[in-house]
């Protein structure tokens, strides 16, 4: 009986350091594809523009704090004025990026839709105005952001909130 365990032993244990050392590989490769890069900016120009909507758009449909946080400034702020049901007075709430994006991911929207209404480049500052549209509520927002190490960040986010209308 002996002999058998130790056969079986001698058996499984390369097995399982090799099921171990593939996991590791699969798992560091999955970080690295999960790793979000940079969007790529230059002073005074709106290239990359676009993509950072694209991205906080599908960072918002599809629950990724990883998106989200490659484009958001972790020192910015969000900031809502909305009018909750049932009053006539509108408030303005504000958070750091920092603690609201974690917040957003919570609730993913696979129907959120976004769209941009304008964009505007001054030197290294930029704006996105656009309209974000999920199940039953549309927000307005004004996005600012800087160029900064040649990658856009945004710094700042200004959203109105209400009820969709019907089409």
């Amino acid at each position: 009986m002996k002999n058998v365990v130790s056969k079986i032993t001698w058996w499984i244990t390369p097995l399982i350091v090799i099921v171990l050392a593939l996991y590791g590989i699969a798992q560091s490769a999955s970080a690295q594809f999960k790793e979000v890069r940079p969007i790529r900016c230059a002073a005074s120009s709106n290239t990359g523009l676009s993509e950072v909507w694209n991205r906080y758009v599908e960072g918002l449909r599809h629950g990724d704090a990883a998106r989200l946080s490659s484009i958001f400034a972790d020192e910015g702020t969000f900031h809502i004025l909305s009018k909750p049901a049932g009053s006539d007075t509108e408030t303005i709430s504000a958070r750091p990026f920092s603690e609201i994006i974690p917040q957003w991911v919570t609730n993913p929207d696979k129907k959120a839709s976004g769209r941009i209404l304008t964009m505007a480049v001054d030197h290294n500052m930029a704006t996105i105005r656009g309209t974000l549209d999920f199940d039953l509520d549309r927000f307005d927002d004004i996005l600012t952001l800087y160029c900064v190490n040649s990658s856009w960040l945004i710094v700042g986010k200004l959203t109105y909130g209400r009820e969709r209308q019907p089409h």
